[in-house]
């Protein structure tokens, strides 16, 4: 029994689906592809767009400013497609080759896991009190609660702190931006959670007045993210 070929216009309808979809659902794949394949920055590859598709390759428009757009052909991989109903296994292919290449991860982290055991709460309150007990000299002197109920019967690590008190801010500082830093570039893009949105400044500013906790909990929520992924292929 003879298979019947699919028609130009029924191409053309599959095609304007394709693009449809990736362009709202995939959009973010449209970037990655721009960015790895292309080598294009990630603030040209942000405005991707799906103009285009074949059966050999993909084409993808850019906002290179507001007035100018840039046309970029990315090749189908790993080889062209036999016919549009191949457009999936590709676009997955590739999707998850470009993560590769991007060093990201497609378990996505898009949720805030704040401090929730007392330990963790503890650990939060206890840097809190270091960054206001170490702005203020007087906070080590005989009068002020920080030396009267916490450091009474250690005369001598309270005179230390008294005099120290700047270098020890600023030793506080640098340790917890470095982490707030290392947090952004290393776990949040990794995950893909989205830069700049709450849930990345939560993250971000949690692990400056945090510090270690943080990654902990960051961890936590990736293992969450794995298992929902597993259960969901049940």
């Amino acid at each position: 029994m003879a298979t019947q070929r699919p028609t130009p216009s029924s191409d053309a309808a599959t095609k304007q689906r394709i693009i449809n979809h990736m362009n709202t659902d995939h959009s973010t794949s449209l970037t990655d592809f721009l960015q790895h394949y292309s080598r294009l920055p990630p603030s040209l590859a942000a405005t991707a767009e799906l103009v285009d598709i074949s059966l050999t390759q993909l084409t993808i428009s850019s906002r290179s400013s507001p007035t100018a757009t840039t046309t970029t052909y990315i090749p189908i991989r790993p080889s062209p497609m036999a016919s549009y109903a191949d457009a999936r296994d590709r676009m997955v292919y590739m999707h998850h080759e470009a993560l590769e290449g991007l060093g990201k991860s497609p378990l996505v982290v898009d949720v805030y896991v704040p401090p929730r055991t007392p330990v963790q709460w503890l650990t939060f309150l206890g840097v809190c009190l270091g960054y206001y007990g170490f702005s203020f000299r007087s906070n080590f002197e005989p009068g002020a609660a920080i030396h009267d109920y916490l450091l009474a019967p250690f005369p001598t690590f309270a005179a230390l702190c008294a005099r120290f008190h700047f270098e020890w801010l600023f030793l506080m500082l640098l340790i917890h931006v470095a982490e707030a830093v290392h947090m952004a570039r290393g776990r949040l893009r990794r995950h893909q959670t989205p830069r700049f949105g709450g849930v990345w400044w939560m993250w971000v500013v949690g692990t400056f007045f945090e510090g270690f906790g943080s990654f902990l909990r960051f961890d936590q929520a990736v293992e969450g993210v794995r298992e929902k992924r597993a259960k969901a292929t049940h």
